[in-house]
């Protein structure tokens, strides 16, 4: 369990609240629920990005949008790669990391790929995986204060 209230609240500058690609005002909510879309045309192969993970041979992108309701702040979750099937994402400070995420292809024991992410927030963000070979799209929701790790061994 996390314990959110180990050290005592102090000023952030607001600049750590505010990496590239990110801020903003919230216009809306993030669905609370995993979803899957059926294959839609497949982009090609993934290009990583400041705010998107290429892994498992760059078939599959993996991006994060977070959010901060009390705040009024949102914004894309900066990407990290840590090996070809796995990388982290950071949302504030890139010394605070929230979210690690991994793709493995399991199609040796049951015929998926399966996807993985250790959280290390409960700031509310939602990931989005994109299979590039079928554009295939799963997403997986955190919703505010929660802490949720995952595992989906039938991903794609």
């Amino acid at each position: 369990p996390a314990d959110t209230s180990a050290f005592a609240a102090g000023e952030m500058e607001p600049s750590r609240f505010d990496p590239p690609g990110a801020g903003g005002r919230d216009t809306g909510s993030r669905p609370d629920v995993v979803s899957a879309s059926g294959a839609a045309a497949a982009d090609g192969p993934c290009f990583a990005a400041l705010t998107a993970l290429c892994l498992n041979a760059s078939r599959f992108k993996v991006e994060v949008a977070w959010q901060v309701p009390a705040q009024g702040t949102r914004g894309a979750g900066i990407a990290v790669p840590l090996t070809s099937d796995t990388g982290h994402f950071w949302f504030f400070s890139a010394n605070n990391v929230e979210l690690v995420v991994k793709v493995v292809d399991g199609r040796a024991f049951n015929g998926h790929y399966w996807v993985f992410s250790g959280a290390l927030s409960d700031v509310a963000y939602t990931i989005t995986v994109t299979d590039t070979a079928t554009g295939a799209v799963r997403t997986y929701s955190n919703p505010s204060g929660s802490l949720s790790s995952f595992s989906d061994v039938a991903a794609f």
